[in-house]
């Protein structure tokens, strides 16, 4: 018998990001969630059950900030908190206005023309919008994209998702095995560095 083309089992040497399998109803996707609670020690706050619903770009946004904080673990999780971002981004907006308003009437260039509070409040408030929409956009990497994009596809499609994340080394192998022995279907991403 001739060995299979591609192995279905290769080590893994870097730490998993995260582990989303994929299943057709939430029966299942509630079973392999129990199961990899009692078989791998995996706690709730690990796990993540995504319904179909939660492909749409509000639901999505949310969960996906709640796995996205473990793989910035590099010291950059401030950069995926839109309130942190939206609030940075609307006082370096009023930063900004302030200093452009007392420019103005230091010199008297009349760019104001009585519209000082609207014009500051604007600066604020497209500050704290360019913010929010940078957070979590800066420093994630492409895999972190693509896996996302394959949760939210799989989403849309009709599945159950049941997605681990923050797993210990001793955690992953058994994790990554109960997803694709169980699944329809399953992906992961993993850190930019090996783990040595």
């Amino acid at each position: 018998m001739a060995p299979a083309p591609h192995a279905q089992t290769s080590a893994i040497d870097r730490l998993l990001d995260c582990v989303a399998g994929f299943h057709a109803n939430e029966a299942d996707a509630r079973r392999i969630s129990g199961q990899m609670m009692a078989a791998h020690g995996l706690v709730p706050s690990q796990l993540m059950l995504l319904r179909p619903a939660d492909a749409a770009w509000l639901p999505f946004r949310s969960r996906r900030r709640v796995w996205a904080r473990g793989a910035n673990a590099d010291g950059q999780t401030w950069l995926g908190d839109a309130g942190l971002m939206a609030s940075l981004g609307g006082l370096a907006g009023g930063l900004f206005s302030a200093v452009w308003l007392w420019v103005d009437s230091q010199l008297e260039l009349g760019m104001g023309g009585g519209w000082e509070p609207a014009v500051f409040s604007a600066a604020v408030t497209l500050g704290a919008l360019a913010g929010h929409a940078l957070a979590g956009k800066v420093g994630q990497t492409p895999q972190h994209r693509h896996f996302d994009a394959v949760v939210r596809h799989q989403l849309a499609s009709g599945r159950w998702v049941v997605l681990a994340h923050d797993l210990r080394w001793e955690q992953q192998a058994g994790v990554v095995k109960l997803a694709r022995e169980q699944g329809l279907d399953w992906c992961a991403v993993a850190s930019s560095r090996p783990w040595l």
